[in-house]
């Protein structure tokens, strides 16, 4: 075993690329909190409509598990009179014209019940502008 002493030289860059790592790591689990703890339902869908993610508080509404949520989309959970004006808001915000929507909207829950709720619709763009998911809050 080596006892010699060591020197050890410390980056002052390095450190602070570390500390802004390890703030960068708790904001992420600060938001998968958020998003796994909110009162009000979160699911995220593609372009195409279909879940990639929901919270739980979205299953607890419309009695699905996580894993059967995942394996649906919009025109599953949306009553069939509500359908068209939630692809058509999806269309304008795909489109630029409008960078949420508002509307009151039927769901369909697993049971077969009609459930009105609020919801409120973002289109998720990175720093390069590309559309990459919806986000929508339901309550």
């Amino acid at each position: 075993m080596d006892t010699r002493p060591r020197t050890v030289e410390f980056n002052e860059d390095a450190a602070v690329g570390e500390a802004n790592c390890c703030r960068i790591g708790d904001a992420v689990d600060f938001g998968r909190n958020v998003f796994e703890q909110l009162g009000i339902g979160v699911a995220h869908s593609s372009l195409e409509g279909r879940l990639t993610n929901v919270n739980p508080k979205f299953c607890d509404l419309l009695g699905y598990s996580r894993r059967e949520a995942l394996t649906l989309g919009i025109r599953e959970l949306t009553h069939p009179d509500d359908i068209g004006a939630s692809i058509e808001a999806r269309r304008r915000l795909l489109a630029g014209t409008v960078w949420h929507y508002e509307r009151e909207a039927r769901f369909i829950r697993k049971d077969g019940h009609e459930l009105w709720m609020r919801i409120v619709t973002s289109l998720v763009r990175p720093a390069n502008g590309a559309a990459m998911h919806f986000t929508s809050l339901v309550q």
